[in-house]
């Protein structure tokens, strides 16, 4: 009897993989392929390939939860056949919520507590109608309409406050027409009290007529909350004289480079046997402007701690006469600036 033994030739392999598909519930292309990197096994064995985790890895998009896996089940260190399909299929999330918000306008103040509605799907549509809210009218569409998103899903619905109108003015002295109880001079408002009847006096003398005058109090005739510095508000010509003391402060700082520049072009000669006197002399002329810099910053601090630009503006308020103030102050910087130059000039006239 003749034996063949034979051994395993581990050089022998072929070559086996896999693809994974990202598909999207109830569309048929795939939004992601993947082709697994080609693995070397034996010839003689089963000719699976071993499944990567990364190949199958959650590849959700925004607004997808992953569903469910074809074949079932398959994990990463899995084996597949050669050229198997895996399929991870996504669904759309519907975990998702939106919010509506009441704020009255220009203030943002909240007038009803904002409701949120969970369980929402991703990209379907809702829509919303304003509360009604005693005192306010809806400002724009009283329906909004929004599409779910990821994140931010925010309806906004803002009212403005009913002014009431004074109410019609009406004669509030009635004329007396003969005693007879009737008035004239428009309806008055307040009901009438009952007419008395007089008693005839024994000696036959005609009873004086009974007084039905109705007498009506004025009312006070509502007034629009106008009051803008008591409510709050900032005033414009603040702002202006603010800038304008930064535009003389900038007007110093230039002039005073630009003079520098000249007084050194025409002073180089004999700057060497002077120098010490002439950069004592520039330095003083810019002590000024740096009293207008800081005058300017000082301003500009008593501007922000005293106006809230975020309320209603005004053209004046009870600061615009401090404002008014430091701006002449700062006027008086740049004409003290000013003059000092003039006074040097004609002291030290150019040389020939």
């Amino acid at each position: 009897m003749i034996t063949l033994t034979y051994e395993k030739n581990e050089a022998d392999t072929v070559e086996v993989g896999y693809t994974v598909k990202h598909v999207i519930e109830g569309e048929t292309e795939a939004f992601k392929t993947v082709t697994a990197e080609k693995q070397s096994v034996w010839a003689g064995g089963d000719k699976k390939a071993t499944v990567q985790a990364g190949d199958i890895a959650n590849a959700a998009p925004a607004g997808y939860k992953f569903k469910a896996i074809d074949p079932p089940n398959v994990k990463a260190g899995d084996k597949v056949a050669n050229g198997t399909v895996i399929t991870l299929t996504y669904e759309k999330r519907t975990d998702l919520s939106y919010t509506v918000y009441y704020l009255e306008e220009g203030t943002n103040n909240v007038l009803i507590e904002a409701k949120t509605i969970e369980g929402q799907t991703f990209g379907s549509e809702v829509t919303e109608k304003a509360e009604s809210i005693d005192g306010y009218t809806i400002s724009g569409d009283d329906s909004q309409s929004i599409k779910i998103g990821v994140e931010k899903n925010e309806i906004v619905f803002y009212y403005t406050a009913v002014t009431t109108p004074p109410t019609p003015g009406t004669d509030p002295t009635p004329g007396d027409n003969g005693g007879n109880g009737e008035t004239t001079g428009g309806t008055p408002t307040a009901t009438p009290a009952p007419a008395t009847t007089a008693v005839a006096a024994t000696d036959n003398t005609p009873a004086p007529a009974a007084d039905n005058t109705v007498q009506i109090e004025d009312q006070e005739t509502p007034k629009a909350n106008l009051d803008l510095e008591k409510d709050g508000a900032w005033a414009l010509l603040n702002l202006l004289l603010s800038l304008l003391a930064c535009i003389m402060s900038i007007a110093l700082i230039i002039t005073y480079f630009m003079k520098k520049r000249e007084d050194e072009e025409e002073q180089n000669a004999d700057y060497a046997a002077s120098g010490d006197e002439e950069e004592r002399k520039i330095k003083k002329k810019g002590l000024w402007r740096i009293i207008s810099i800081a005058w300017v910053i000082l301003m500009l601090i008593v501007f922000f701690l005293t106006e809230d630009m975020s309320l209603p503006m005004i053209w004046v308020d009870k600061w615009t006469i401090l404002m008014v103030v430091m701006t002449i102050i700062q006027a008086g910087i740049m004409f003290m600036s000013r003059k000092k130059y003039e006074d040097e000039d004609e002291d030290n006239p150019q040389m020939a």
